[in-house]
């Protein structure tokens, strides 16, 4: 149902919306929150604080169509980021009304503009030397993306709320038991020991059953941990997803060390042409910038969003190419075959 309400009444209810989600009037006038089309239209900027698009949520009058909208042409952003330069401590929130509740107790807090599973790693160079809190949902979504957030900024603390609250959010939780509790779970907050986003191809067998000793170390920790918690009676259903990080991280290094076993060590050609040709650094032949991206050779784009990882030779377009080895770059930006590709590495 569609409520035809003048511009002062629906004003006057916009502002009582975003007053009963804990966010007072002078956070909802410094960020520009304001109606169009009896939509609430939230200004998204840049880390200059220049408007790149808005974000339109839907009036809480309605009940029909989708709740959130873009503008044609935005992409996925960072809420609030403009605001961080100079604070040393930043929350990370899954919404832009989070990010603003926690603005209204003067704190500075930033949001995904697309939900808990966008976190871009170029924007982690925003939050170094920060002290960082990651307050995502309490739900498998948030869970899930707070976990991510973790692996991009490793050193950021998981704020995890309590199972048993009302609603699910950090919104709910200030509302219901104040900023004072909210700061004491501050204090319980921690960074957690993660599998690496992207795995490592290396050359060797003894990389992967080094990284294989780590990987059982860091799962053991994290059981522990569960452990802890649970004889403790808090939140340890949490450390599950951390675990099941950590399995899945564990398959992928058993399965390479299995292939590796299988192979003969006494032929001349264990290390292959092709082996050695991955070895070759990417970065001789792709420009790479001071943050570690290049444009993705796969396809046409005018902010580069390849990010190179030298520590295994390893691209990974965030364009939605995926993961690359340098054979495929190669091959890609020199419009060469595979055998062709090859050599010119091996002559390079």
């Amino acid at each position: 149902m569609h409520y035809k309400l003048d511009r002062y009444i629906i004003i006057k209810n916009m502002n009582d919306y975003l007053n009963n989600r804990g966010i007072s009037d002078k956070i909802i006038a410094d960020n520009g929150i304001h109606l169009k089309s009896n939509k609430i239209a939230i200004p998204i900027k840049d880390a200059s604080g220049n408007i790149m698009f808005y974000k339109y949520r839907r009036s809480p009058q309605e009940t029909d169509g989708p709740k959130y909208m873009f503008d044609k042409g935005s992409t996925a952003a960072l809420f609030n980021i403009h605001k961080i330069n100079d604070a040393t401590r930043v929350f990370i929130t899954e919404g832009e009304f989070d990010a603003m509740a926690l603005e209204s107790y003067d704190l500075h807090a930033v949001s995904t503009t697309n939900g808990s599973g966008t976190f871009k790693e170029e924007w982690a160079g925003a939050f170094k030397g920060k002290e960082v809190f990651i307050c995502y949902d309490n739900d498998d979504a948030g869970r899930k993306g707070a976990i991510k957030v973790a692996q991009v900024i490793p050193w950021a603390k998981i704020v995890w709320l309590p199972e048993k609250m009302k609603g699910k959010d950090v919104t709910d939780y200030l509302l219901d038991q104040g900023i004072i509790a909210f700061n004491n779970l501050l204090a319980d907050a921690k960074s957690y020991a993660l599998p690496p986003l992207y795995y490592p191809d290396h050359s060797k067998k003894s990389d992967y059953e080094k990284e294989l000793k780590q990987c059982n170390a860091d799962s053991d920790y994290v059981l522990d941990l569960q452990r802890k918690l649970k004889n403790q009676k808090r939140d340890w259903q949490y450390t599950e997803w951390l675990l099941a990080s950590w399995a899945h991280y564990y398959e992928h290094l058993t399965s390479k060390i299995k292939s590796w076993s299988s192979r003969k060590f006494d032929t001349p050609d264990f290390f292959t042409e092709k082996d050695r040709a991955r070895l070759v650094p990417m970065d001789r032949f792709i420009q790479v910038n001071n943050q570690g991206f290049a444009k993705c050779p796969f396809h046409d784009e005018d902010t580069p969003s390849f990010r190179y990882y030298a520590r295994d030779n390893h691209g990974f377009c965030y364009g939605g190419c995926r993961g690359k080895d340098v054979i495929d770059v190669y091959m890609k930006k020199f419009k060469v075959d595979f055998k062709t590709a090859i050599n010119k590495l091996l002559s390079s």
